[in-house]
C-alpha cells in the first residue's frame, strides 16, 4: 500500500513530527494549521504513536501509527472525521514475537503485515527508507559485485545504523535495495514485498464481492495480530486461491 493512496488532494502533502511526543500537540497545531490555512488542498501527513490516540480536530489528514500501537476504537474516531489512518513498522517492533521484514524474517511475514493491514482495514502504509547503506564503522562500501559466477556478493547487508550500540541489531532495516555498478540492485525481500502489495490488492477485490466478514475470516487463518500469526506459506497458497475465487465474482459481475 502506498503512502497516499487516493487522498482528495493535488500533488504535495507536508510531512512531519516523526515520532515525537503528546508534548509537540501545540507546535503541530500552529505549524500544521498555518498550513491548512494557507493551502487546504495540501494534506498534513504525521507518525505519532500517542497512547490516547489523536484528537479528531489536530490539523492532521494523515495519522501514520506503528502498527502494533492499533487501537480499532481510535482508529474508528478518527475515520468519522474523514481522515486516514495509515500504519508503519522499521527497526521496531524488532521482538522475534512481531512481524518484521528483517533479513533474517521468513519472508513470509513481509506478506502478512499487509493481510493484517487489509483484515483492519488500514488506509496505507509507510516505510522510512530503502536505501539506507550504513557500513560497519571503519569500512566504506562500495557498489554491490557478484562474487565469481556464484550467486554470492561482497555486499554486506547488516544494519549497523545504531553503532556502536549493540542493544539494537537487525539486518536489512531500511535497505530494500542496494546500490549496483550501474544503478540500483533489488533486494528478494522488496520483490516479496511487491506480492504483498498485490495480495492487498486481491484481498480488497475480494471484500467487494464477498464483504468483509468472510474474507477476514481466511486472513484470520494466517494472522490475527501483530503477534499472533502463522508463518506457513503452504497455507498462505491455499488462502490466497481461496481469496482469489472470492475476487473473480466482482470481475464475473461487471
Amino acid at each position: 500500500m502506498p503512502l497516499l493512496p487516493s487522498l482528495d488532494t493535488k500533488t504535495a502533502y507536508v510531512y512531519g513530527w516523526d515520532e515525537q511526543p503528546i508534548s509537540c500537540e501545540p507546535k503541530i497545531r500552529a505549524m500544521f494549521g498555518a498550513v491548512k490555512a494557507k493551502w487546504p488542498f495540501v494534506a498534513t501527513v504525521a507518525v505519532l504513536n500517542w497512547a490516547g490516540g489523536l484528537p479528531a480536530d489536530l490539523p492532521v489528514d494523515v495519522w501514520v501509527l506503528q502498527y502494533e500501537d492499533y487501537n480499532a476504537a481510535q482508529a474508528a474516531q478518527w475515520r468519522k472525521a474523514g481522515k486516514k489512518q495509515f500504519w508503519y513498522h522499521c527497526i521496531e517492533p524488532s521482538g522475534t514475537q512481531f512481524l518484521n521484514t528483517f533479513i533474517e524474517r521468513p519472508w513470509i511475514q513481509g506478506r502478512l503485515l499487509y493481510w493484517l493491514a487489509a483484515a483492519n482495514d488500514v488506509d496505507g502504509w509507510l516505510y522510512y527508507a530503502d536505501d539506507l547503506w550504513i557500513p560497519h564503522p571503519g569500512r566504506a562500501h562500495t557498489p554491490i559485485q557478484r562474487i565469481s559466477d556464484t550467486p554470492l556478493t561482497n555486499w554486506d547487508p547488516a544494519n549497523y545504523v545504531w553503532s556502536p550500540r549493540t542493544d539494537i541489531f537487525a539486518n536489512g532495516d531500511g535497505q530494500f535495495i542496494y546500490p549496483g555498478p550501474t544503478g540500483p540492485v533489488v533486494s528478494a525481500r522488496l520483490l516479496n514485498m511487491r506480492d504483498a502489495v498485490e495480495d492487498q490488492q486481491l484481498l480488497s477485490h475480494a471484500k467487494l464481492a464477498a464483504g468483509n466478514a468472510a474474507v477476514d475470516a481466511l486472513i484470520a487463518k494466517l494472522v490475527r495480530g501483530p503477534e499472533d500469526h502463522t508463518d506457513n506459506p503452504t497455507l498462505l497458497e491455499a488462502t490466497r486461491r481461496q481469496i482469489a475465487i472470492l475476487a473473480d465474482m466482482v470481475a464475473d459481475s461487471e
